[in-house]
């Protein structure tokens, strides 16, 4: 399994590619990893919070396919001439690093145009301006779809919004059996048309010169923030449902896990050509723990997904995973993030 290095003291300045990231490959196993110096090694590279890179086996350059994209192909295990790099998510934060003025100011301006995240997120003409702004300037080999992972809540009956300096605000949070009953199955096609609408036109747009990611949120996490009603320090609140009424959390749990899938699918039905699946704070939960409330769940989505698009990557990150790789790589998806 691809292994994509995610994390790092670099403050968004783009790591050096080199064997010394073979540290971070003893989870793995040794047929996958070499600590040789010399090509085919496999190496890691790293960005704060912002860039990752897809592990592939390093060979010497040769003719890529020209009819996929050298993510997918590094993500299938082909040997490829470099490592793949594209931005893990697009929050605009890397227009701050002075490289392109033209860029930043454009964005600054959208920014200031539509201060919502939601509005921006929610409006086909944005998403796909801020899309393709970092390929523009970088030519990552992947466009991330500009999203949030809470955007399918609205089509669930989850109210909510992105305040700017308090993030994400669940205006009911859910902490009872009753509240769980009032969730919706997700219907991408009826809540969020202009998701698929942006990466039909991303996918056009892009022409296979790289390739088109889309993302969703994990179960755990997603019932994590209307849990505590927004993000949280110690998690507390989801962590004493958990441990208090097991029922209620897992009644929820499944409701996001079916609502995912769908979304994955429909993502991929709509353009997407590998789709990123977050569970940022899975790392909340004891490894024992993680078995009972993320790890059932993650499975369940991969499976689905895999029965309808069973060559569709799947690429799951979790926030400072180091604690659970071996379980993340029994959920089934392609390429486990490294943080």
């Amino acid at each position: 399994m691809p292994a994509i290095g995610c994390g790092g003291g670099l403050g968004g300045a783009v790591s050096s590619i080199s064997p010394s990231f073979s540290a971070l490959s003893s989870a793995f196993p040794p047929t996958r990893i070499s600590a040789s110096p010399k090509p085919p090694y496999v190496v890691r590279c790293a960005l704060q919070g912002m860039l990752e890179s897809s592990a592939g086996t390093v060979a010497e350059p040769q003719a890529v396919s020209t009819t996929k994209p050298l993510l997918l192909n590094a993500v299938r295990g082909q040997d490829v001439e470099r490592p793949p790099v594209w931005l893990m998510r697009q929050a605009g934060r890397y227009m701050k690093a002075g490289l392109c003025s033209s860029f930043i100011s454009s964005y600054q301006m959208i920014c200031e145009k539509h201060p919502s995240i939601r509005e921006r997120s929610e409006n086909v003409d944005l998403v796909m301006e801020i899309s393709l702004h970092p390929w523009k300037v970088f030519k990552p080999d992947g466009v991330i779809l500009f999203s949030d992972i809470l955007t399918p809540l609205s089509g669930m009956n989850i109210p909510f919004d992105i305040v700017k300096g308090k993030g994400h605000v669940i205006f009911n949070p859910l902490r009872t059996s009753a509240d769980v009953d009032l969730v919706r199955e997700f219907v991408p096609d009826e809540s969020v048309p202009y998701v698929g609408e942006a990466l039909t036109i991303l996918r056009k747009e892009v022409d296979n010169q790289a390739a088109v990611l889309g993302f969703v949120g994990a179960p755990f996490t997603l019932a994590s923030y209307i849990v505590e009603g927004s993000s949280s320090k110690h998690f507390s609140k989801i962590k004493r449902l958990a441990f208090s009424q097991p029922k209620v959390l897992h009644a929820l749990l499944q409701k996001f896990a079916t609502s995912m899938a769908k979304y994955i699918q429909y993502q991929a039905d709509k353009g997407a050509q590998a789709v990123q699946i977050f569970d940022s704070w899975a790392t909340e939960l004891s490894p024992v723990d993680f078995e009972e409330f993320s790890l059932p769940y993650l499975k369940q989505i991969v499976d689905t997904v895999k029965q309808t698009h069973p060559s569709l990557p799947l690429i799951l990150y979790a926030s400072g995973s180091g604690g659970l790789l071996e379980r993340l790589a029994l959920t089934g998806v392609d390429v486990v993030s490294l943080d």
